[in-house]
């Protein structure tokens, strides 16, 4: 399934997946502070020009 959604996708889209890291005293998300929305994402490529 995630093979064809990527496919119609291709080109027009982001995947946007979150880094965990699990140990025994429990877990952490590792990429809670990186921009999500549309706002901030085109903001950050923006900055790159």
């Amino acid at each position: 399934i995630a093979e064809s959604v990527a496919e119609n996708l291709s080109g027009i889209a982001i995947r946007i997946e979150d880094d965990v890291l699990v140990t025994e005293d429990g877990c952490e998300i590792l990429s809670c502070g990186l921009p999500t929305s549309t706002a901030e994402i085109e903001e950050l490529v923006g900055l790159s020009k």
